[in-house]
């Protein structure tokens, strides 16, 4: 999947339109970010960007937002859990690229607050 950033020159004002697509026709791609981005027939097109996704490295630095388009504007949905991994199905509402967060189990805390073996429990003082 590739995401492109799109700006448009219309009725006056710039706008700037991102779309995550499959779609390798120029033609698809421009008629997908018009209707989109709510854009008159005679919009002009003024620049066509193809971004590429961040690294691993720098996805986890910033994980609140898109690894393509940067935008915050993401939604997580269900968590699925598969014995000691746990991903994410996450959405740009911006731009509309779809990936999965992915989790590894860590440590444990129990219900009671206790911690888990292992870590020193700090002596009460009389």
């Amino acid at each position: 999947m590739k995401c492109y950033k799109l700006s448009f020159r219309d009725k006056g004002e710039n706008k700037t339109v991102f779309l995550a697509t499959d779609d390798l026709c120029g033609d698809a791609v421009e008629s997908d970010a018009r209707k989109k981005g709510g854009l008159s027939p005679d919009a002009k097109l003024t620049l066509v960007v193809t971004l590429t996704p961040r690294s691993d490295a720098e996805y986890l630095k910033d994980p609140g937002a898109c690894p393509l388009c940067h935008s915050e504007d993401i939604e997580g949905h269900n968590i699925n859990v598969d014995g000691n991994e746990a991903w994410q199905e996450v959405v740009c509402l911006r731009c509309g690229y779809q990936w999965h967060d992915i989790y590894e189990l860590k440590s444990y805390l129990g219900r009671d607050g206790v911690e888990p073996i292992g870590k020193p429990v700090p002596e009460a003082t009389h």
